[in-house]
């Protein structure tokens, strides 16, 4: 692809996963983070960029407890937070941060988001957007989108297309794109769409093309699967270390897995900038556990996505994903039906060929393709868009001459069979 090198599979490897994990730096466009004991709440970590944020040096909050920097209320309120059972649900809870001379900050509106685990509480801080989340007011994704056309949609292609769309027009991003995970592991951008012309001929289209499993090695797989929703706000802004980088409870970095302001891998970032994108957002399609895909969201200057639309764009996803899992069920059940009816054509008619391409009932709906042909001796026949004769003959002897079992199946014919490029 012009301009644009996918990430090298052995760079990835010198990233295991814990390190990845384990981010030394956040995202400081997006805010600021604190990572806090679990039981009294004391400082045990936090960003560097607290100091420019709020007027504190790091080594004067470490050790101390959260409201030596927090008003009484607002650890208030952080506690209460505590007692859900899933984090993923709790709603970001509004603080109010002191300055050291003691006067509320310059900034007030600020929204915490809290990951609790075995190590602690690790605290992500960021400005507050304009809109609120809570009852009805909150524009929630899930309610907003046209039910009506994506439930009209015939299989999980075509409703990841028509979620893309949606997508595009509800987050605004100059591009959007669907990027499906084939049965081997390699990927391919199923569509694309772009918020206008003047920027459709600014990046250059990835639409159909295939990428290499390495693209998106097994760890980063397994991140997109515990972070559903993950947003980089400036990739050309410089990583903000977490002082100190290990924690002195846990003599271990800080586990930032959850977190969305978590630092961009090297080779990440760099990928971005090969393709002229300044910020992403990248929202996982996840069906019965499984990593089915990725829309991804790209934008050529800096975008901030606030916490309460990534929660937005988490539903969406979500409520995706199962209406997923229930056209796959659907499809499974109708594909069984039709097999049936298939056979049942194939006893009524004649001959064999009869039944399988010229009755009501045919093959091609079965496997729903654009077109099926059928070789029996010297005989060629083949209904739909078929490629010529002699053509279908040629691959016949090219499969002869592969030894395989009763099925082959390829992603790229003509990377096998060079002359199927002719096919079209």
């Amino acid at each position: 692809m012009k301009g644009v090198d996918p990430p090298d599979a052995q760079y990835y490897r010198n990233y295991n996963a814990e390190s990845l994990l384990v981010a030394r730096g956040i995202q400081g466009g997006l805010g600021f983070l604190v990572v806090l004991h679990k039981n009294d709440l004391v400082v045990d970590q936090v960003s560097s960029n607290i100091l420019s944020l709020l007027g504190w040096r790091p080594e004067d909050v470490i050790g101390r407890p959260v409201d030596y920097i927090l008003d009484v209320s607002s650890v208030s309120s952080l506690r209460n937070s505590f007692v859900h059972d899933d984090f993923s649900r709790v709603n970001a809870v509004p603080l109010i941060f002191r300055t050291p001379l003691g006067a509320p900050a310059s900034e007030q509106h600020w929204l915490g988001i809290p990951h609790i685990s075995t190590e602690g509480v690790i605290l992500e801080v960021e400005r507050s957007t304009t809109r609120a989340r809570g009852g009805g007011e909150s524009k929630n994704f899930a309610h907003v989108m046209q039910l009506g056309k994506l439930r009209t949609c015939c299989g999980p292609s075509e409703f990841v297309i028509a979620l893309t769309d949606e997508i595009s027009r509800m987050c605004a991003f100059h591009r959007t794109m669907a990027y499906e995970i084939l049965a081997d592991g390699h990927g391919k951008v199923i569509h694309e769409t772009f918020q206008n012309e003047t920027i459709k001929a600014k990046l250059e289209p990835l639409v159909k093309l295939h990428f290499p499993a390495s693209d998106i090695p097994n760890v980063i797989k397994k991140l997109y699967l515990s972070q559903r929703v993950r947003a980089i706000c400036d990739n050309n802004e410089p990583e903000v270390p977490i002082v100190p980088a290990i924690n002195p409870r846990t003599r271990k970095p800080a586990d930032l897995s959850r977190v969305n302001m978590r630092g961009t891998i090297p080779c990440h970032s760099e990928y971005m900038k090969n393709m002229g994108v300044a910020a992403s957002l990248t929202i996982s399609v996840v069906i019965k556990g499984v990593l089915w895909g990725l829309i991804v969201c790209h934008h050529t200057s800096p975008r901030f996505i606030g916490h309460n639309d990534r929660v937005d764009v988490r539903d969406l996803a979500e409520y995706a994903s199962a209406f997923l899992q229930r056209i796959g069920e659907d499809t499974s059940s109708l594909v069984q039906t039709r097999q049936a009816e298939v056979f049942e054509s194939m006893m009524r008619g004649a001959s064999l060929s009869g039944g399988l391409l010229d009755s009501d009932v045919n093959i091609m709906r079965l496997i729903s393709c654009g077109g099926v042909a059928l070789v029996k001796a010297s005989v060629v026949q083949w209904r739909g868009r078929a490629p010529r004769e002699d053509h279908i003959r040629a691959l016949v002897q090219f499969l002869a001459g592969k030894h395989i079992g009763t099925i082959w199946h390829t992603q790229s014919l003509p990377q096998e069979l060079p002359v199927a490029l002719e096919y079209r």
